[in-house]
């Protein structure tokens, strides 16, 4: 179940960046370190949420 996780954590991971550096061509530079952060920020949330979900077991 961990590496199911931590594979999907990291296809999530994978997709989003590509979709950011695709879509941050049309945007300004500040924009899309803005949108970098944002989604850093949510995978950092989405990561720990996971490890106490793990934990709780």
């Amino acid at each position: 179940m961990f590496s199911f996780l931590s594979l999907a954590a990291i296809l999530i991971t994978i997709i989003v960046f590509c979709l950011v550096f695709l879509l941050g061509n049309s945007y300004p530079r500040k924009t899309r370190y803005f949108l970098i952060g944002i989604i850093a920020v949510l995978l950092i949330i989405f990561l720990w949420i996971v490890l106490k979900i793990l934990s709780i077991h």
